[in-house]
């Protein structure tokens, strides 16, 4: 007689309860640990889960935490059935034993909560691949075509195929391609392009922060970017900055709005903080998201960029680009264009005050994550006390946009009479250039003309003490002259009738000479 093995039973439902309630307890303790989770509320077996996680998402996208209050005001709007809520159907004990199973367990909870969620995911994949099966058994019991089965099994194993690799990514053929309305908009007139992440890079101290908030409080008030680029799309701005502190940032913003004949008190769309963000953090990328949709931003400045991520491995691509990759998918998102701001390489490679290129961008993946560009460098030392800054700006993008600017930037000094200033002056790279060999003509000539000038008067005090007169060669060796310096310089002062020709004794002979006219 054969022997018969036990069935498993078929009627126990595919789920594991004990990893739903994990998964949501940890949300709990951590609302922020929903970003990224592979999850979606049909993949709870148990339906109070899934309309308890459907909450909690809707909760993570307006920036507020899954508390008891929150989650109550959010059930209580979802309707189960004519003049019933969600909240009413799942009662407030269960929710708060659901919190207080979170809090029972806190960190391992929290730590195991990706590996929860994969396997309430993976349950819900194993019940579909059930219910595909049964529907095939069913089909073949009841006399479905040999044909039509066939046809019904590729389908179900494409399905199950698809299930078990999860969803496939987003893709476009050509004609969609071709017909996809994604033009490149600017915001900034050829320089920063909406929805690409742009990077401010300079060398210390060269205007970085300045140049930034112009660029800010252009893109709110509509006025043009250092008085040349025209704001083709207002928005509010969030500025963030960690180095300058609010009396520095008032202070420089006061004066950028009265160069542009603005008040800052009317600019309501500048929205300033001193706190940034950690890249890595959820949690803070969490308060980010808060902060942006409270103020509408559709800029976000960040200011300095170092100060937001570890600073582990920055030599290493793939590392800082797992580092950037939260905060540009977060402005992404949320439709924000980011702007970082960042520093150069202390040592460049390239010859002093020459324009400056995207390899001097301090730390590796910088230029690669960059979409746009503004690069700063001086074209000249710096002078103390005098409140000018010489620049070099190099403007560019992926959108095709390119140019090299000369900027004159004239702070003046606090003990200036109308205090400092922001006054702008920009020329293009070639009008700086002339300008530049002009000035250079200018000193050279400035420079000649001391130089003759001390040679005349150096040859006069050799010809007064030679009363009598001596030869050239005599006179040059009193003043210390060459040959030709003291060629001109004698030739100068007889044009100018202090010096003349003269015949002198040397050695019992006579020889040409020259003798001071007394004058």
């Amino acid at each position: 007689m054969a022997k018969h093995t036990r069935q498993p039973a078929t009627d126990q439902p595919i789920a594991d309860p004990e990893a739903e309630r994990a998964v949501l307890g940890a949300l709990c303790i951590d609302p922020a640990r929903i970003e990224g989770l592979d999850l979606r509320s049909e993949h709870f077996l148990d339906p109070v889960h899934g309309i308890l996680f459907q909450a909690m998402q809707r909760l993570h996208s307006e920036g507020i935490g899954a508390d008891m209050p929150a989650l109550r005001r959010e059930l209580q709007a979802i309707e189960i059935s004519p003049g019933r809520n969600a909240w009413q159907e799942i009662g407030a004990a269960y929710v708060g034993k659901l919190i207080a199973y979170g809090d029972g367990t806190r960190a391992p909870l929290v730590n195991n909560i990706r590996h929860n969620a994969k396997i309430v995911r993976e349950k819900w994949q194993r019940r579909k691949i059930a219910a595909a099966g049964a529907q095939l058994i069913s089909g073949a019991q009841n006399g479905k075509a040999t044909a039509e089965l066939l046809d019904a099994v590729r389908g179900s194993v494409a399905a199950i195929e698809n299930l078990a690799t999860g969803d496939a990514f987003e893709i476009l053929n050509g004609p969609a391609l071709a017909s996809l309305s994604a033009d490149v908009q600017d915001i900034i007139q050829w320089t920063i392009s909406a929805g690409q992440p742009f990077i401010i890079s300079g060398p210390r101290k060269a205007q970085n922060t300045t140049i930034a908030l112009d660029a800010a409080i252009s893109i709110v008030s509509g006025k043009p970017f250092l008085g040349c680029r025209e704001v083709l799309q207002s928005a509010p701005v969030l500025f963030l900055s960690g180095e300058s502190g609010l009396p520095t940032i008032r202070e420089t913003a006061l004066r950028i709005c009265r160069a542009k004949g603005i008040d800052l008190a009317g600019l309501d769309g500048l929205h300033v903080s001193t706190q940034l963000p950690l890249f890595e953090s959820a949690e803070s990328l969490q308060r980010l998201r808060r902060t942006i949709k409270a103020t509408g931003a559709g800029a976000l400045f960040v200011d300095p960029v170092y100060l937001c991520m570890s600073g582990a491995d920055a030599a290493n691509l793939f590392s800082v680009g797992a580092q950037l990759r939260p905060i540009s998918e977060l402005c992404q998102e949320l439709a924000v264009t980011l702007v970082l701001c960042h520093h150069n390489k202390r040592t460049t490679g390239r010859e002093k005050y020459t324009p400056p290129e995207l390899d001097d961008i301090a730390w590796s993946g910088f230029a690669e994550f960059a979409r746009g560009w503004l690069l700063i460098d001086r074209r000249e030392a710096y002078q103390p006390g005098t409140g000018v800054h010489k620049l070099w700006l190099s403007i560019g993008g992926s959108a095709g946009h390119s140019s090299l600017l000369a900027v004159d930037i004239c702070e003046g000094l606090r003990s200036d009479p109308e205090g400092r200033r922001w006054d702008v002056v920009v020329q293009t790279a070639e009008q700086a250039i002339v300008e530049a060999r002009r000035q250079k003509d200018d000193r050279r000539a400035a420079r000649r003309a001391d130089q003759q000038g001390d040679d005349r008067r150096r040859l006069l005090e050799a010809l007064r003490r030679c009363p009598k007169g001596d030869t050239l060669r005599k006179l040059r060796e009193l003043a210390g002259l060459s040959g030709e310096r003291a060629g001109d310089a004698i030739r100068c002062l007889i044009g100018e009738g202090r010096a003349e020709q003269a015949k002198v004794m040397k050695n019992g002979r006579e020889e040409d000479g020259y003798r001071s006219t007394g004058k």
